[in-house]
């Protein structure tokens, strides 16, 4: 990914914190499908461990729909276009392509 860069290791605990916190004043406000997508989107981009950070983030993108009533969404890396989007909307700093990418699928799988 070109340009990008995860926060330093001293970082993480806050960006974290900051997630979880965008992520809670949103709940009710987002419609949910975004809410996740970008739930996931923001986690990856943190990077906070060395492996698995994707997988996480499909987790973390799984829960919230859960969460809201939603069917989970089967989005693996082989997914057509998952990774494209995720990085295209790091490197453009534009969370509309993977928002658009999870919707897409959700209306795929429905």
């Amino acid at each position: 990914m070109i340009g990008f860069r995860p926060p330093s290791p001293k970082g993480i605990e806050g960006k974290v914190a900051e997630l979880v916190a965008w992520y809670n004043s949103n709940l009710g406000k987002l419609n949910a499908i975004e809410l996740a997508a970008v739930l996931h989107l923001r986690f990856y981009c943190i990077h906070p461990f060395e492996d698995g950070n994707k997988r996480v983030s499909r987790l973390l993108l799984n829960k919230a729909l859960f969460d809201s009533g939603y069917p989970l969404l089967n989005v693996s890396k082989e997914t057509r276009g998952y990774f494209d989007s995720l990085i295209k909307s790091v490197e453009q700093n534009d969370e509309r392509p993977f928002v658009e990418f999870v919707y897409q699928r959700f209306i795929e799988q429905v």
